[in-house]
């Protein structure tokens, strides 16, 4: 290979892609190394595009945090108030590699599911009234309640029903393949840099991950009866060179 043909960036995939859908929306986690080969590189920003090859439906998301660790996953994993760190430019100095661990988000999905889940609370919020009603009126030394009639009434309203379908519709992730295309921008565009790469979920994979509609749901009233806040679901796709 001769010099003219040697990109300035190299990526190296590492490990596996996370896929998760959370109320910050469907998001992806990719890891790997970054290397260059001839001098230091400033990445300013990095792009994601997915394209679900089942009917070509483009999703574009945006680097929203960093992970703070580049540790080994297992797939199916469990994630909950995982600690991130802002997205912010880095430098990829010469024969130096840089590990990364970054989360894109869709925006545009996120701020729809925001808003399903703002509805919804707010129609919890009758609920928690009513439940502080309650406690306001119970006789001192009475057996405290444990709401759950409240909670059954409200399971069966329209907008737990509609709350929960729209949530459905948001996540889209489904069985098949999907082509990734990551643009790497760099202070000087010569340098910038596009990667391609598919991943594959199998049914069992998008079912678990439309699971996390119901967790989305169950998190406020778990807060109200004292329980254990629900776990957001990830699974872990290998790469798959584009």
């Amino acid at each position: 290979m001769t010099k003219e043909n040697v990109k300035p960036l190299e990526i190296f995939p590492a490990g596996g892609i996370e896929v998760g859908f959370s109320p910050m929306g469907p998001f992806l986690s990719l890891a790997g190394i970054i290397r260059s080969l001839n001098q230091d590189i400033l990445v300013h920003s990095m792009d994601l595009t997915v394209v679900a090859d089942r009917d070509k439906s483009t999703y574009s998301m945006v680097w929203q945090a960093f992970k703070p660790h580049f540790l080994f996953q297992t797939a199916k994993e469990m994630v909950q108030d995982q600690k991130r760190e802002m997205s912010h430019p880095f430098l990829v100095q010469a024969h130096n590699p840089y590990r990364f661990n970054i989360v894109f988000h869709d925006l545009h999905a996120e701020k729809e599911v925001k808003e399903i889940l703002r509805d919804y609370e707010h129609q919890w919020h009758k609920v928690v009234r009513t439940v502080m009603e309650r406690r306001d009126h119970r006789a001192s030394g009475e057996v405290g309640e444990n709401h759950l009639d409240l909670v059954t009434d409200f399971k069966k309203q329209d907008i737990c029903i509609n709350s929960y379908t729209e949530l459905n519709r948001k996540c889209y992730w489904e069985q098949g393949s999907y082509s990734l295309t990551l643009k790497i921008n760099t202070e000087d565009a010569l340098a910038d840099q596009v990667c391609f790469f598919k991943f594959q979920l199998e049914k069992h994979d998008a079912s678990l991950l439309k699971t996390n509609c119901v967790s989305m749901l169950d998190e406020p009233i778990a807060e109200l009866l004292g329980k254990t806040r629900p776990l957001f679901k990830t699974v872990l796709a290998n790469y798959i060179p584009g």
